[in-house]
Order: C-alpha cells, then structure tokens, then sequence
C-alpha cells in the first residue's frame, strides 16, 4: 500500500529508556512493533543507541546478511521482508554506492549514480508492498576523496526524488551532522562519528519512527515469581534489568535452543576481553532489604553452559557464565562461575566473602544439558547452600563480606575477560524464601533418604513418623512437580520395612514368650 504522507524532514527530539534488541535470525518473545534498520557502518553506529531510544516501544533488528550498496540490497531484499513482517523499515543506501577506491577505476563511484537510482526504484517498490512505514535516512556528509562531498549531495538528490514519488519521510541526517560533522567525527578526516555522534542521530531516528508509527499500549513486563525474574527469550531489559554488553560480546533470543523445548536469552562472549551481564539493583528497596536481613534470600537459574573456545576448554574456571549476589547491608558476596570439561559437562564453583578468598571444590555436572542452580542464604546468617537440580551440594559455605561495593545482582559473562556462553532459560532472585519442610527429613538436610532411617531409629520410633519417611523416601526440596511423584519402594526402602517387620514380631513373640 502507499505512504500517504508529504515528504518532510524530522526534527530532534531525545527519549530517555532502557534497551531492547534483536536480529533477524531469532524471534523474540514478546509484542512489541518490529523496525527493520537497514544501513552501512554509520548505522552500526546509532543501532544500539536507537534501541536505548526506543526500548519498551519498539524491537529493533538489523538484516542478516547485512546490507552494503544497492546492488547487494537488490540480491537479499525480499529475504529480509521474509524475515517479516516489519511494522516500520528505517532505511538507507549511500556510501557503500559512490565510494571512489577502487583499484581499476580509480575515483569512479562504486555503483554509478544511474544505477543507484534504478536500483532504488527496484527496491522500494518492495517495501511499499509489505505494508510497514516507511522512513528514508538519507546520507551522512562525505568526506573527500573517497567519500566525496559533492557526490553526497547528488546521491541525496536522486533518493529524495524517489522517495517523494512513494511519499516517503526523509530523516535528515546529512541535514542534522553536516553543521557539526568535525565536531562529532570519530577522528578527523573519518566518515564515521564518536558515541556523541551516534547518540545525537539516534535521538532524530527515534523521533522518525515514532511519526510514522504509534507503538500503542505497551506490555508490561512478564509475571514474575520473585523480586527479579528472567524468563524465556523475553527482552531482559523489558523485565527490569540493565545491561553492560561490550565489543566482542552478543546477546540474543533462542526459541526451542538445542530442541529442548526451552526458549532462552544467550549472552556468549567470545573476545577474551569485554563483558556482558545483566544487573539489577532498583528493586533492592528497604523492604526488600529488611526481608533479606530476617528471611534470607536465593539467586536461582536453569542455564545450559557452553564454554568451548577457540583454544580449547575453560578447566581453570576463568569467569564465565555465571550469577553473583553482593548485599552490602547483608554483608553477603557471593559468585557461581560456571565452565564445562573437555566434554562439554558443567563445572560449578562457589566463591565468597571478602575478596571472594573463599573458594569451594569444583561440582562436576553430568549433562551437557539444562541444569538449575540456586545459591540460597541462611537467614540471619552470612553462610549460604548451593543446590544443583534442587540437591544440596554444598553447605555452610561462608559468604560474608564487610567490604562495602554497593548492592549488586548480576548474570551472564560480566567478568572483564570471561568467555564461553550461557543459554538463560530462567533466573529468579527471590527474599525470604524460607525453608521448605519435608516430611520423613529427620536429619534436615533437605532430603528423604537412608539417613533418615538411622535418625529415626535413634530418635523417634514412633509409627507415623516411620510411615512419613516410608511415604516421601528419595524427596529432595525444591524438586518440580513431575520430580515429587512418590516412587515405588527401592530395595533398600524394602529391606528396612522388612527389618522392621522382624523387629516386631520378634517383639511380640518375646511378650507371648513371657505370657507362659
């Protein structure tokens, strides 16, 4: 359908939110409008910052391939509609077009600007046709000699006729940088700009989209069973966490990862340096803290790790994907690193206290798999459990710190350095959540087992007590539904019953013996 709409340059206006991101390889899970931005290496400047931008209004993706000139455009367009469907395309072709190095044909554009005008009057027709808004960013100012400034100009020229043809908005950008193109270049003399830079055009890209499209009511963030949750392949910025994602590292929705049936948010940082993690801190208020200081609290997650790197297996557990917890008025640092074998199972490792000096064994993992893991403090205490698929694994293990750094909750690869991945299926940061009572758990270890017996025996020996243990024998706490269906009787539960069964007849057969 067409644009009814004059052709009219956009104006500046800065929106202040948090982030949302996507590429086109990977659906995310939520409603939100879906923008296409379709440029060259000026728009992997202001991608990012258009998403701050436009965060909790918009998701906004790149093509996959990328883009370049209109020639390449030509070849993938209709697998980026496919990719569909779009709400608003933001689009630009320009530099890769009349840039002048070329080896055989020294200071002859890339593409001739006849060609680059056919070529958009063979790719717009496409994006009229699949009904998003339509927003024509037109080219940054050249630099001389291989981005010449007056080609810019005709190039411009040319698009704007075009995209007056379809009644298509032009984002000014050649307009908003030119006056201040020195001030906001990355270096001089280069045709690409400085954060400030991105930042200013992704403040005028935000306020394009927003004319042409209205995002409407927006969805709040999903149910959440705790104080911070993560579920799924949701945005995590849409459900309250902030993020530090650095050059090197990635972050993306995975829908049915592996084919497991579990969606998830990877966070995978390949570069040996940078990071990216996800914080969370506003919710700490001062109920939430008095709640931790009487209750206690659990970091809890169902991850699948991957730590295969270029060079081989992580073995020395340098930071990888991981979770932490830091309260100062707790006086709880706590951090799970997580790294597999040369097999690709899990390794766990606990650290805490101040300085983090002190350092648990490592907990091999069988399963290259999903696995969920909960650090939980004990309440008024600064000693803390690890469960690993809701079995106690590590006890006591002192977390105390007196070390002020401010409260902190974080996941991912935050670590400077950290690689490998992790695949997040769910986290939950939850206060006072309690101690979950076991029935037959007579040695309070969270678990039903032989042990019970032997306290039972010791202490007890009371009949309904006996039944309690008989009935919930191989429960562990926090075991899922499916987990606590009642099993059949294991030998070993038999031979006690059937010990028992001795007992007592030779009890009652002592009492006959006494009768006589």
């Amino acid at each position: 359908m067409l644009i009814s709409r004059s052709v009219r340059f956009i104006g500046l206006i800065t929106l202040s939110l948090v982030l949302v991101s996507g590429t086109i390889r990977t659906t995310q899970a939520q409603t939100l409008p879906r923008v296409l931005m379709i440029g060259d290496s000026i728009m992997q400047g202001y991608f990012h910052r258009s998403q701050i931008e436009l965060a909790g209004q918009f998701v906004l993706f790149q093509p996959d391939p990328g883009s370049g000139d209109t020639d390449r455009a030509t070849v993938y367009m209709q697998d980026w509609l496919d990719d569909g469907p779009w709400d608003v395309i933001h689009f630009n072709w320009g530099l890769h077009d009349l840039y002048t190095q070329n080896v055989n044909h020294p200071g002859v554009n890339a593409i001739p600007i006849e060609d680059y005008e056919s070529n958009l009057r063979s790719l717009v027709p496409q994006m009229v046709a699949s009904g998003a808004d339509l927003v024509w960013a037109n080219t940054t100012p050249g630099v001389d000699p291989l981005f010449p400034v007056n080609d810019v100009l005709a190039y411009n020229a040319v698009a704007a006729q075009v995209m007056s043809e379809y009644d298509i908005p032009i984002n000014d950008l050649h307009g908003l940088l030119e006056p201040v193109q020195e001030t906001y270049q990355a270096t001089p003399g280069n045709i690409h700009y400085n954060t400030a830079g991105s930042t200013l055009m992704a403040g005028q890209i935000a306020t394009s989209i927003l004319s042409v499209h209205d995002p409407g009511v927006l969805p709040g963030p999903p149910p959440c069973g705790g104080l911070l949750c993560h579920t799924g392949a949701n945005d995590p910025f849409l459900e309250g966490w902030l993020s530090t994602i650095d050059a090197g590292a990635t972050e993306a929705p995975v829908i049915d990862d592996m084919g497991s049936g579990l969606d998830a948010w990877e966070v995978q940082n390949s570069s040996g340096s940078g990071k990216a993690g996800y914080f969370g801190t506003a919710s700490l208020d001062a109920q939430a803290l008095a709640d931790i200081a009487t209750g206690g609290w659990s970091m809890r997650a169902n991850v699948r790790v991957d730590d295969l790197i270029a060079n081989g297996y992580d073995e020395a557990l340098a930071p990888a994907p991981g979770f932490a917890v830091r309260l100062d008025e707790a006086d709880h640092w706590a951090i799970l690193f997580l790294s597999t074998d040369s097999n690709g199972n899990p390794i766990a490792q606990l650290k805490g206290g101040a300085g983090l000096a002190n350092v648990s064994d490592e907990i091999p993992i069988s399963g290259s798999g999903y696995h969920t893991y909960e650090v939980r403090s004990q309440p008024m205490t600064t000693l803390a459990d690890l469960y690993i698929d809701d079995t106690k694994v590590i006890s006591d293990f002192d977390i105390g710190n007196t070390v002020d750094y401010g409260d902190q909750l974080v996941w991912g690869n935050w670590a400077t350095g950290s690689d490998g991945a992790g695949y997040w299926n769910s986290v939950q940061f939850t206060t006072a959540p309690g101690s979950e009572f076991v029935p037959g758990d007579f040695d309070d270890d969270d678990d039903v087992d032989g042990a019970d017996f032997l306290a039972w025996q010791r202490d007890l020996g009371d009949d309904p007590s006996m039944l309690s243990w008989e009935t919930n024998y191989g429960f562990a706490a926090g075991a899922s539904a499916g987990a606590m269906t009642v099993p059949e009787p294991s030998g070993f539960v038999l031979m006690i019953l059937t010990g028992l069964g001795c007992l007592a007849f030779r009890k009652q057969e002592t009492n006959d013996d006494s009768k006589t």
